[in-house]
């Protein structure tokens, strides 16, 4: 893509959020996109797995889910009705074992 036509495309937004209100540490990111297509939201954490035709994608999320499962916690994604998708993480204070993070 030309860098002129990519400069008239429609200029996306990333929102990032984060509280530790509670017994979670909590994270979400927010997007102003096209969203998540129903059929794609389960698929979107499976390893190798991406909505791009590219090569070597579809590592990400697959990780990122592995490591704050590991951490005890969760991730989960919904479109926003106004459009854009948002994702959750939870990450418990407490580890499996019960020692806090610092």
């Amino acid at each position: 893509m030309h860098w002129r036509q990519w400069r008239k495309r429609k200029r996306k937004k990333l929102f990032f959020f984060g509280t530790d209100i509670g017994a979670d540490i909590v994270f979400e990111i927010a997007d102003s996109g096209d969203g998540v297509p129903d059929k794609d939201v389960q698929k979107l954490f499976e390893l190798g797995y991406s909505s791009k035709n590219d090569v070597e994608r579809g590592y990400g999320l697959a990780i990122v889910k592995d490591t704050v499962k590991e951490l005890g916690g969760q991730i989960e994604v919904h479109n926003q009705p106004s459009g854009g998708a948002v994702f959750s993480v939870f990450i418990p204070k407490q580890g499996k074992s019960g020692e806090e993070y610092d």
